[in-house]
């Protein structure tokens, strides 16, 4: 599942007056959530739907994919991190506020324990590099046809495969993620939101994104599908082998990290359907 991909192109783009979502959102106290994989955002006069569930073709896992995920394990030696170490070791510490999300914890967050507190912050996490790397799958699409069976093309496979699974599990499986499943669908709901008031009249997603106003890394009233954005923009300012190598090791680590789950039930239920 992608969620650049699933919004849908509507040629007469509303007008911020018409369709701001960040002020609807403020009247009703944030009261957006995803219902049958619909967005809903309630507003004084109506309540109005875009459908963001559009999924991709069933995919088979490659060797490449599940390479990635073992050496990432093995790496780790069990001690694992929302993707930080796999930044650490490539260097990449100017990409390290992207794992960290705290100024999105809002002050009815702060009675919830430490732990609650990181479980919810992985969502923003996990949906702000997974715009990131669909952008960068766009710029990549753009400039660059990776030939099958080089590196590049195995880590442009990696990344994008888990963070597409990752996705997945947000809008269809949030039951196997850490964290309440409500919190995982209306921050999801949030996102989903930005993303199409931002896409939902442009043929071009890439250019579109390619010019959009972002904030800076010290923004915390910044958007998650600014953050995004702002940090698909930063990885695509390196080298192309080195992007794609950071952002394969990265979503294996994740997939990792987002792994264990105190919801057993509910893994056994998923892993019995196949």
């Amino acid at each position: 599942y992608s969620l650049l991909e699933s919004v849908p192109y509507h040629p007469n783009k509303p007008s911020p007056d018409q369709f701001s979502f960040l002020e609807e959102l403020r009247a009703v106290g944030r009261e957006l959530f995803l219902v049958n994989a619909v967005v809903i955002s309630p507003s004084r006069a109506e309540i109005k739907q875009w459908r963001v569930d559009k999924l991709g073709t069933p995919i088979d896992l490659t060797k490449e994919v599940r390479k990635a995920v073992v050496q990432s394990l093995q790496r780790s030696q069990g001690i694992l991190t929302n993707g930080e170490s796999s930044l650490l070791s490539h260097r990449a510490d100017d990409l390290m506020w992207a794992c960290r999300q705290e100024g999105m914890i809002r002050p009815a967050d702060y009675g919830t324990s430490s732990s609650q507190k990181k479980e919810k912050l992985q969502v923003f996490v996990i949906l702000t590099w997974h715009i990131a790397t669909g952008y960068c799958e766009m710029a990549t699409s753009n400039y660059l046809c990776p030939r099958v069976g080089t590196e590049l093309k195995h880590h442009v496979d990696v990344a994008t495969t888990l963070s597409k699974y990752c996705a997945y599990l947000l809008l269809k499986k949030p039951k196997l993620l850490p964290g309440h499943q409500y919190d995982t669908r209306l921050v999801f709901g949030e996102v989903a939101a930005e993303a199409v008031a931002t896409l939902q009249g442009e043929k071009n997603k890439y250019i579109a994104m390619a010019r959009l106003p972002t904030g800076s890394g010290g923004d915390t009233k910044e958007d998650i599908f600014h953050k995004g954005v702002r940090l698909g923009r930063q990885l695509e300012e390196m080298e192309e082998g080195t992007r794609w190598k950071i952002l394969a090791d990265f979503w294996a680590e994740t997939l990792l990290y987002i792994a264990p789950s105190d919801n057993v039930e509910e893994h056994v239920k998923c892993l019995a359907k196949g």
